[in-house]
């Protein structure tokens, strides 16, 4: 589905842009280049909740980029830009142990980080139609946008206390017995309000979605695997932290009890700990059919470049 949903995506934007260019006078045309600073979050299986709109506000993280804009329209621009910005989660942060429905998730003890790389190309549609050249622009412009972009994912999680407590690569680990690649697909959607400044300068706050086609951001997806089957040492202390008493995300402490009371005690399968009731091959680990999405709130500041105030000649 989201592969039609991709195809349809490329053939309007291709259409429309198509469209307006042959409609729109080459003169008012202008271009600008800017840079971006603001918040990345995530929505993914480490979420606060069981819905797919949850996330966890003290997981947002930072994220900057640069990009470069072409108004081709009198509504419409586009927009090729490199993002960099991280996404995190913890199950210990975001499960409430007390909670029914969050007390697998607590005691799944699963975290990860993840710097991400994205680079994109966007369509944008401003609200408020451009007046001719550059400085004519509106003061006030809302706009939104879509697009697709590829990203570079590389979740990384803390080895356990006896093994340094650093961050490793999870994918090279496949802790789920499976391979996944390190770029992905997404689809930007979202919005946002630019103000002009002066002629030449323009900011902008701004706020989308990634739709990914991957379920990997998180390196958890699918089904806890046959710990016989996981090629090393590592591999087989990462994929199942049940067992551990504190969350090597923060280094907290669990709550234990809690768990041991609703899962079972702590049981031993070839030299490996795990909770009882839970990490047996083929149990649930994360949800596939649900792919990751990430988020993103930034300011952006951007400079008209390459063309002159326009100045009628006068008459001798």
């Amino acid at each position: 589905m989201k592969k039609i949903i991709l195809l349809v995506t490329i053939a309007c934007l291709f259409s429309l842009t198509a469209t307006a260019q042959r409609r729109y006078s080459a003169r008012y045309n202008y271009t600008t280049v800017g840079f971006n600073v603001g918040t990345f979050n995530y929505m993914g299986d480490l979420n606060p909740k069981t819905t797919r709109t949850s996330i966890a506000l003290d997981r947002t993280s930072w994220g900057i980029g640069a990009d470069i804009t072409f108004k081709v329209a009198k509504n419409i621009r586009l927009r090729s830009i490199l993002y960099y910005g991280r996404i995190k989660g913890d199950d210990r942060s975001a499960a409430d142990p007390n909670d029914d429905k969050a007390i697998f998730r607590y005691a799944r003890n699963l975290h990860f980080r993840n710097a991400l790389i994205e680079l994109g190309e966007h369509i944008i549609y401003d609200f408020r139609p451009g007046k001719g050249r550059f400085y004519r622009r509106a003061m006030v412009v809302p706009y939104i946008f879509t697009g697709i972009s590829v990203v570079y994912s590389n979740p990384k999680a803390r080895t356990p206390e006896d093994l340094g407590n650093k961050w490793v690569a999870l994918r090279p680990l496949h802790t789920e017995n499976q391979k996944y690649g390190p770029f992905t697909i997404a689809i930007p959607m979202g919005g946002g309000v630019r103000f002009k400044v002066s002629d030449r300068l323009d900011v902008a706050l701004e706020a989308s979605m990634r739709y990914t086609f991957s379920d990997h951001l998180d390196d958890v997806s699918g089904n806890y695997a046959n710990i016989d089957e996981l090629g090393s040492d590592l591999a087989k202390r990462m994929y199942n932290r049940t067992a551990e008493l504190t969350s090597r995300f923060n280094n907290k402490e669990r709550d234990m009890a809690r768990v041991t009371a609703v899962l079972g005690g702590i049981s031993n399968e070839n030299g490996y700990n795990r909770l009882t009731g839970m990490g047996m091959a083929g149990d649930t680990r994360g949800l596939s059919k649900d792919k990751d999405v990430f988020l993103s709130v930034n300011v952006h500041v951007n400079y008209v470049i390459g063309i002159q105030r326009y100045r009628p000649r006068s008459r001798k």
